[in-house]
């Protein structure tokens, strides 16, 4: 046992003390001051590893772009690759089996339902990326069955994808109460290849621009990576680490920073370091190369993928009849097409569940299978991969089935083999549709509705037979979302109903199937398919908007708020907005509000020029108050807008010239039976006065045109007509005489009126100036002060 000695103790405690009191003595620095030489330290230690990275950007560029990837100093084993058919390459890190796949790069937008996914049958022989930036987070589920042996918490029985991308992997811990195992072991056990830190964003983009394309997942195998690691043991390859060094040593930014540094040898280690490093990331980098130049790209579109994943025999699914539905006889489904392992049977178990309808008997069969010969109430042909026309004997099966009355029903891969069977075409898609956010619209009433889909084909609905009709349409792309017989119970859809994951907000298309077979075993087949003409809203790429103009202090701002709202709806639609403003003290001539401002007056001169440079397609004028208009409709009528193929968007321009001028307004106010108080047109002040004697004193004269109501008021007699012409002819060449109707109210409504006629009321208010007098926003009171009489009037 070690003792003190108290001696020593005591010379240890006197040189503490004497050491506080120096430092006591030292001058403190000033309060802010801050210490300099370990910033200056760090400063230049920076400074050198930016140099000495520079040089290895030279010396070995492979190395250097690997250096990005957030590894390890002894983590280069986890290295992956994504190489792609035009030759762009992806790094990123492997987390799941150690093996190199080929396959076709696809990429899946939904935020959740990654287990399911990555189960689903028809991403077979495809290289699945997942947008959302975190994966694994919340685990993965059991794999436990239900009663009919399907599993309840995935799409298969296994993993279908050939390999997994992800920008971000979580190997969270199991606090999910479903969780059983991370994603990454089990996506090791069986035996997928998976890689995080990717540039996921950039990849989509790019498969976006091109479409999907085919590509490989290198990751080194076991085998692979002890030759590497035994390579790096060499000596050739310690004596080229030497080398490596010895020539960073020699570029000028590193010497440089070695001649002025004091630790010269702290330096050299970490240049040492760093050059081995890259020695590694480059040795590591080359073997990954070189393994996936020796695998060959694999076309999984050429190959029949729907009889890889499909069952080698028929199935039968028996369910328990629930009591409490009574519809007379038991139904018998035949599913076919192409059930991929459990997809049949978890659709048809999701509309029993859901629905709680009574199927008896499920009769899951292969892809080839030939089921004329069997009894069955109706036929479900579920989803499944690749491309349909590879599915010969399928479509024969199916177009047996379209010569009889028994009820069809397609989901996905579905809806592509009924349209073959029918006699129409299917083409591969740029990129296809695999999300959870689809929006897909019902033709029969044109609700949109929010769709789970997984394709990369689609039907060509021009294709289509007569007896055939569209059925849903994608409201992004236009592609088809679904097919249906004008007559026959024969209908399919392109997206999944039952959803599993994402919305189940068609799963109706479920319910019309079984009402179907109800139909049928009541022997009602007649049937008659309404759809509604849909025409999609014309793509505005540019287009010019009048601004509010100048403004005055006490003014109101309503067409700057209202113009800035509409810049920002155009500008999230993709539309570029050129504003034209004379006001920059404007909310909506901000820097980070249009694309392009011109400071010009609102008048027909400047803004012919502006449409002449910019040639927008649409121009909008509702957002700048009266000059706004008067501005467009003088360009309307001299034939600018039709000369430049500008469109009036918003009201039409036939609309605002009725409702500007005053005789058009009453004549259109007539036809739909309103009263309309006696008015008359006039040019001149003789005009004027003959106009006002027949209708009679005290009148309104306003002046055609006018901003705020300039130059109008009321007149007692001729004489004060007179002066109001003098006034109001100064500013415009036509007035109006109006009945005064002093003592009425003047009740003011906004209403938004949409392309289907449905109409909201936004505002609604009371103008305290004199009826038919100027108006001013300031002025107005809300229509909650209104009196009980008033309100009960109004309704």
């Amino acid at each position: 046992m070690r003792t003190l000695d108290p001696e020593a103790t005591e010379k240890q405690l006197e040189q503490q003390q004497k050491q506080q009191e120096q430092r006591q003595q030292q001058p403190q620095p000033k309060p802010g001051m801050a210490l300099k030489e370990p910033e200056q330290q760090q400063s230049f230690v920076a400074a050198f590893v930016a140099a000495v990275d520079e040089a290895l950007q030279l010396e070995v560029p492979l190395a250097a772009k690997w250096s990005r990837v957030p590894l390890g100093l002894e983590d280069e084993g986890r290295l992956g690759l994504l190489l792609l058919q035009d030759g762009r390459e992806f790094g990123g890190i492997s987390f799941g089996c150690k093996k190199a796949v080929s396959g076709e790069v696809v990429f899946n937008t939904g935020m959740v339902a990654y287990p399911e996914s990555l189960t689903d049958p028809s991403y077979s022989g495809q290289i699945l990326t997942l947008t959302y930036p975190l994966v694994g987070n919340y685990g993965v589920p059991s794999p436990e069955t239900d009663a009919l042996g399907l599993p309840l918490h995935l799409e298969g029985t296994r993993v279908h994808v050939g390999a997994l991308l992800a920008a971000d992997y979580v190997p969270a811990a199991l606090t999910h109460w479903r969780a059983t195992k991370s994603l990454g072991s089990w996506l090791e056990e069986q035996q997928v290849p998976a890689l995080w830190g990717l540039d996921t964003r950039s990849l989509t983009k790019h498969l976006r621009e091109v479409g999907s394309m085919l590509g490989k997942v290198v990751v080194l195998s076991e085998e692979e990576e002890k030759e590497v690691e035994q390579q790096l043991l060499s000596e050739s390859a310690v004596a080229a680490v030497a080398s490596l060094a010895s020539r960073l040593e020699t570029y000028p930014a590193v010497h440089k920073a070695l001649s002025r540094c004091c630790c010269r040898d702290q330096m050299l280690l970490l240049l040492q370091q760093r050059a081995q490093r890259a020695a590694r990331l480059q040795a590591w980098a080359a073997a990954l190369k070189a393994a996936g130049d020796r695998l060959p790209l694999d076309d999984p579109n050429s190959r029949n993928l729907v009889a890889e994943v499909s069952p080698a025999e028929p199935k039968v699914f028996v369910s328990p009849v629930n009591p409490s539905v009574r519809l007379g006889a038991v139904t018998d489904v035949s599913a076919t097409g192409s059930p991929a392992d459990d997809a049949a049977g978890r659709s048809v178990t999701a509309l029993q569940s859901s629905i709680l309808l009574p199927l008896r008997v499920l009769l899951a069969v292969p892809w080839d299978y030939d089921f004329s010969g069997e009894s069955y109430d109706g036929l479900f042909i579920s989803n499944g991969p690749g491309d349909p026309t590879k599915c010969d004997a399928t479509i024969r099966n199916i177009a047996k089935a379209l010569k009889e009355e028994k009820p069809i029903f397609g989901i996905c891969l579905g809806n592509q083999l009924l349209a073959l069977a029918a006699g129409a075409k299917t083409y591969k898609m740029k990129f296809g549709n695999r999300g959870m956010n689809q929006p897909a619209i019902d033709l029969r009433t044109t609700r949109c509705y929010i769709t789970a889909q997984n394709h990369g084909f689609a039907v060509d609905t021009g294709s289509l037979p007569s007896d055939f009709a569209p059925l849903f349409v994608n409201a992004n792309d236009r592609s088809n979302e679904g097919i249906s017989h004008r007559s026959k119970p024969h209908f399919a859809v392109q997206f999944h109903p039952e959803a599993s994951g994402g919305p189940t907000d068609t799963f109706f298309l479920f319910g019309e199937f079984i009402d179907m077979l109800r139909r049928q075993q009541q022997q009602h087949l007649s049937r008659c398919l309404y759809t509604i003409p849909y025409q999609f809203p014309c793509a505005y790429r540019k287009v010019l908007l009048l601004g509010s103009g100048g403004l005055s202090i006490g003014q109101a701002g309503e067409f700057d708020y209202s113009g800035s709202q509409a810049i920002k709806a155009l500008k999230e639609h993709n539309v570029f907005v050129v504003l034209v403003n004379p006001n920059i003290a404007t909310v909506q001539t901000s820097k980070q509000m249009a694309h392009r401002v011109y400071f010009v007056p609102v008048t027909p001169q400047f803004v012919s020029e502006v449409i002449e440079k910019e040639r927008p397609q649409g121009v909008l004028c509702s957002f700048g108050g009266q000059t706004a208009l008067n501005c467009v409709v003088e360009l309307h009528r001299s034939g600018v807008l039709k000369k430049y193929d500008c469109q009036v968007l918003g009201t039409p321009i036939e609309t605002i010239i009725s409702t500007e001028d005053r005789e058009l307004f009453a004549k259109k106010l007539k036809e739909i039976g309103e009263e309309v108080a006696p008015s008359a047109a006039a040019t001149n002040a003789e005009e004027a006065a003959a106009a006002a004697a027949a209708i009679g004193y005290p009148v309104l004269l306003r002046a055609a045109f006018a901003l705020g109501g300039l130059g109008s008021g009321f007149a007692e007699d001729e004489a004060s007509l007179r002066r109001l012409c003098a006034d109001a002819f100064a500013h415009s060449s036509q007035v109006f005489i109006d009945r005064s109707l002093k003592g009425w109210k003047e009740v003011e409504y906004e209403v938004v009126r949409d392309a289907k006629d449905n109409c909201v009321a936004i505002c609604n208010m009371e103008n305290l100036d004199p009826l038919d007098g100027k108006v001013s926003a300031c002025r107005d009171r809300d229509k909650d002060s209104w009196r009980d009489r008033d309100r009960s009037a109004d309704r």
